[in-house]
């Protein structure tokens, strides 16, 4: 093969991003090297925290508790919810 110089050049990348690579793959198999998806899932606003938060508040709690001007779990309850626990804005 070539060096890792050459393929970082091939690549427009860093003699060092070709280190991990090697490393990776030498570790976790060339699989580990396929592309794939990164970042969250396409149309997910939450990260996997704030889900598991706002599961565990409209599982265990009803919104009169939180504060919230509402008997049962709406929609705009739940929007509400998501803008004071975790600052994110949705439209419903």
């Amino acid at each position: 093969g070539r060096s890792q110089g050459e393929v970082a050049q091939l690549f427009g990348v860093s003699v060092r991003a070709v280190n991990g690579w090697v490393s990776r793959a030498r570790r976790e198999g060339r699989a580990a090297l396929a592309v794939g998806m990164r970042g969250r899932p396409k149309g997910t606003r939450l990260t996997g925290r704030q889900i598991r938060k706002m599961t565990g508040l409209l599982c265990d709690r009803r919104p009169d508790p939180l504060q919230l001007p509402f008997d049962l779990w709406t929609r705009e309850a739940v929007v509400q919810l998501l803008v004071r626990k975790c600052g994110v804005e949705v439209s419903i």
